[in-house]
């Protein structure tokens, strides 16, 4: 049989360890007193006057913790990489539109150039000039150079 005083110490020791797990969860102040029956407690709020506050050393990071923080950063930095690939994306999706828009431009220019008698341009007096059959010849040229420029 466990005498009385010994399980009244044990009760105490085990009060003492719970608040004080508990305080490091909360980071609550917490306090010592003892009654007039002489028994001590400890509490977050102090009952009455000649209670003292104690000081809890700082709760330390737990191997739970400490593999939380690494998760936590390891998905930021997956969040990070995957909104820098989509922006990639995103940036050679555009550039894939361009680069087919153009190359609708220069296939419909060498089309025209092709098949038109003639080609002319506006002077600076907004006169139509008709184009000679060199410069027309180099004008279906360069739309053909534009054509292997920008289509696939």
């Amino acid at each position: 049989m466990i005498p009385p005083l010994a399980r009244h110490r044990a009760r105490i020791i085990v009060l003492l360890a719970s608040t004080l797990a508990s305080a490091t969860l909360f980071a609550a102040d917490v306090y010592r007193w003892v009654d007039e029956h002489g028994v001590t407690h400890f509490g977050d709020t102090p009952p009455a006057a000649g209670a003292r506050r104690i000081t809890l050393p700082s709760r330390r990071p737990t191997g739970d913790d400490q593999r939380q923080e690494r998760t936590q950063r390891l998905l930021d930095e997956f969040a990070a990489a995957r909104a820098e690939k989509k922006a990639a994306a995103e940036e050679q999706a555009k550039a894939r539109e361009a680069r087919l828009a153009a190359c609708d431009e220069a296939r419909q220019r060498h089309y025209e150039y092709e098949h038109s008698r003639y080609l002319y341009e506006w002077d600076e007096q907004g006169n139509k000039r008709v184009l000679g059959d060199d410069e027309h010849a180099k004008a279906r040229a360069e739309a053909r150079a534009d054509i292997e420029k920008w289509c696939d």
